[in-house]
């Protein structure tokens, strides 16, 4: 019988779309440049003309495709939302974690979001931004989150016996407030965080999952 191995934060993936035809690789390119500059400058600091560089392509193929930049950052925001949903439904279905207890679960699961946040920290602080002053991106994000927060109840559902909190589809959603709100959070301030004590992403990842674990496995109530 083979030993069991604990599950790590690398053995999840983030899902991206296909490769595009040819007929789509300038779009894509346009995007990918796009999120590639936002990890060093806000987007509204972003010309067209650093856009298209960064793509290697014309500012006439960018306005073929795009109005302005604001319609290339909705697109780029469909686009996540496509990836996240993808994403979510792959990394937390129970059959994937059957034979992992419940604190294996929690501490990969944090630790592969908090890697994918560091990897997209600009567009994820973007994001975080326009959330709040744009209603289609608002809505797209409410979307996400909550096909996210089903799919964490469909697993916390399945390890119902391993916790204290009687209503895993509550405790899913308290889970997912916790963990996105942090990491929203961390983006937007940076590793100093608001109260500047300096958080890298191990002590960040150990301590939120010590933090949701807690939550799903508190003692009852008298």
């Amino acid at each position: 019988m083979s030993e069991r191995r604990e599950p790590r934060p690398s053995d999840l993936v983030w899902v991206r779309q296909p490769l595009q035809a040819r007929s789509q690789a300038t779009l894509t390119r346009l995007l990918d440049a796009a999120e590639t500059l936002l990890e060093r400058n806000a987007f509204d600091a972003l010309s067209v003309q650093a856009i298209c560089k960064e793509a290697r392509s014309s500012v006439g193929a960018f306005y073929t495709r795009f109005s302005d930049k604001a319609s290339l950052l909705h697109l780029l925001h469909e686009r996540w939302c496509h990836e996240a949903r993808e994403t979510a439904a792959i990394a937390l279905h129970p059959e994937r974690w059957r034979d992992q207890p419940l604190g294996d679960v929690v501490n990969a699961v944090v630790g592969f979001v908090v890697a994918e946040y560091r990897t997209r920290r600009g567009l994820r602080k973007e994001m975080a931004r326009r959330n709040g002053l744009d209603e289609a991106f608002r809505k797209r994000s409410v979307d996400v989150a909550a096909f996210t927060a089903q799919r964490l109840g469909d697993l916390l559902e399945a390890r119902r016996g391993e916790m204290t909190h009687a209503d895993p589809r509550l405790a899913a959603q308290v889970c997912h407030r916790i963990l996105f709100s942090v990491l929203d959070q961390h983006a937007i301030y940076g590793d100093d965080g608001p109260a500047g004590m300096a958080l890298d992403d191990d002590a960040l990842g150990s301590e939120l999952g010590l933090a949701l674990l807690a939550y799903l496995t508190h003692p009852a109530s008298p």
